[in-house]
């Protein structure tokens, strides 16, 4: 009896492994890159399902998101984009310190006893944004500059490189803090998501957090047109994307797949929080196409 059952766990072992391995294959395997067309298709798919759920969208509180789109109809000249994250923006309270997102000349007082208890990365994003000296002086953002931050305190945290990534982009942007420490800092933390995106074929919502980063940290070079068409495959037919890549039906309408936790019982739903990173996403790269073709016909 033992030997089968361990024969059976030998068994199931292998299959496990073999199946990892496959996925970390075909996750790195050589592919030609998105044509400009299909990466607007994509994007422009990715708009609509944006207006087919505004309302939703201008209720919600993470303005960050907002900040994606905003940045995306800059990029991009979208009207579109840029229309709806206005609406948004002029809703806000005018002292709300996300002010800071859209408008670097915010007088919105960024106390840190005012900020409640928001998470670690929210508050570099702030320093970031503002260059606030008190914020800049706290040990928790002080300790997101340093390159082993998530390793020593999110050590499971998916997502935590991919933040802590931004915050240091919104310094640079801005100027806080020594910048050639910072830049520095930014390629070690490149490096370190390019290894994620290596290893964890999960083509979930922080799979596309990370050729994000790789892209709008000024490191295109470094994303595989694999996981550049791995991001366009896993685009829902409604436009946007989700937090779940299914693998398995389990019934008409659930599956057993990927999540952020690893694998579990679900069904794919598109989000605003993996949407609007898609749509940032796309606008980076169909800029950088226009700007590439602009280049050619210059020189010819």
């Amino acid at each position: 009896m033992i030997k089968k059952i361990t024969k059976l766990m030998a068994l199931i072992l292998g299959l496990v492994i073999l199946t990892g391995a496959v996925l970390v294959y075909n996750n790195n395997r050589q592919l030609p890159p998105p044509s400009a067309a299909e990466l607007n298709a994509a994007l422009d798919k990715s708009i609509h399902w944006l207006l087919a759920n505004r309302s939703q969208i201008l209720s919600q509180k993470n303005s960050i998101l907002i900040w994606m789109l905003s940045e995306g109809g800059h990029r991009t000249g979208d009207q579109r984009l840029q229309k709806l994250a206005a609406e948004y923006v002029q809703a806000m309270p005018v002292f709300s310190p996300w002010q800071f997102f859209f408008n670097s000349n915010s007088l919105a007082p960024l106390k840190p006893e005012h900020l409640g208890e928001l998470p670690d990365y929210n508050l570099l994003f702030l320093y970031g944004l503002s260059c606030d000296q008190t914020l800049g002086e706290l040990d928790i953002v002080r300790r997101q500059q340093e390159e082993n931050f998530c390793r020593d305190n999110h050590p499971f945290g998916p997502a935590c490189l991919t933040h802590q990534l931004m915050g240091l982009r919104f310094m640079q942007r801005r100027g806080c803090g020594p910048q050639a420490e910072n830049v520095a800092l930014i390629a070690t933390i490149q490096d370190k998501i390019e290894r994620q995106l290596t290893w964890d074929p999960r083509v979930v919502d922080v799979y596309i957090q990370r050729v994000l980063m790789l892209v709008e940290s000024g490191a295109p070079e470094r994303v595989k047109p694999v996981w550049l068409r791995n991001v366009l495959k896993a685009q829902l037919p409604d436009g946007g994307w989700g937090g779940f890549q299914p693998l398995i039906p389990v019934s008409a309408s659930r599956y057993l797949g990927f999540s952020q936790k690893l694998i579990g019982l679900g069904r794919p739903t598109s989000n605003l929080h993996a949407t609007a990173q898609g749509v940032l996403l796309l606008s980076l790269l169909t800029e950088k196409k226009a700007r590439s073709a602009m280049d050619s016909q210059a020189a010819n």
